[in-house]
């Protein structure tokens, strides 16, 4: 049996109105992460730049942790730039989800 064009204008309305909110969380949740992203990486950059380390765009700082080394850099006075430098190969390569 076929649906009547109001049952059709039904169905539709919901499905728009469920994707409209799938993306409404989804948008949210990416801010949210993108969030923490920043905080920890800035947490994570204070605490492996020493603080007599001058803000320079070119500096790196590295250092071995487990099988990989890290590397920060301090960008401004409060923003940090945190990255694997060599990303771990050995047994705690799981353990940083890589």
């Amino acid at each position: 049996m076929e649906e009547s064009g109001v049952e059709k204008t039904k169905r539709l309305i919901q499905e728009w109105s469920r994707a409209k909110k799938r993306v409404e969380t989804a948008k949210h949740e990416l801010n949210r992460a993108e969030c923490e992203l920043v905080s920890a990486n800035n947490s994570l950059g204070k605490w492996l730049v020493p603080p007599e380390c001058i803000v320079n765009e070119s500096g790196w700082f590295n250092i071995w942790f487990g099988s990989g080394v890290l590397r920060a850099r301090r960008i401004s006075e409060n923003y940090y730039e945190v990255e694997w430098f060599r990303k771990p190969d050995g047994k705690d390569r799981n353990e940083y989800d890589y």
